[in-house]
């Protein structure tokens, strides 16, 4: 398990999948009493999955990968961790009340509009918001490698 800081902002209304991600290591990881991974070191990935909530949608839902270790060497390794997963809040549908009055404003609308404009958009009555899942620049992670990386006798990798 690492721990890590995320550097910037991910989001499902800014990322994409195959975006770039960098996190830097927050605690020496220590093994046998020697540091093996020391603080401040970075992690590289790439953001996985991009689910935005919305309408039909519950749930907003970004995953997160990790892939390279860089030390304070400009050495590189590869690793393989778990993916981080978060989700957004559920999605609220709007009260009837909202919707019917979203209704009769577009029906309203419609009555007042030539029917050369009307778009069949136009009728659609929203049944709830966007919602976004973020993981905040700064945040701490934990990262949970799913194979094993060596260190040779001299405490290097």
């Amino acid at each position: 398990m690492i721990g890590v800081r995320l550097d910037h902002l991910v989001a499902t209304d800014s990322s994409k999948v195959d975006d770039k991600v960098t996190a830097r290591v927050a605690r020496d990881v220590v093994v046998d009493g020697r540091t093996a991974i020391p603080a401040g070191a970075r992690l590289e990935g790439i953001v996985t999955l991009v689910e935005r909530g919305g309408p039909s949608v519950d749930r907003g839902r970004i995953g997160v990968r990790f892939h390279t270790l860089l030390l304070g060497d400009n050495q590189r390794m590869s690793i393989q961790t778990d993916t981080i997963f978060r989700e957004s809040e559920p999605n609220e549908p709007l009260p009837v009340g909202a919707r019917a009055a979203v209704g009769a404003a577009v029906s309203n609308a419609a009555r007042k509009t030539p029917a050369s404009n009307i778009r069949p958009s136009t009728a659609a009555v929203p049944t709830g918001h966007q919602v976004n899942a973020r993981i905040q620049a700064g945040s701490l992670l934990t990262v949970k490698l799913t194979a094993p990386v060596g260190i040779d006798s001299g405490g290097r990798w």
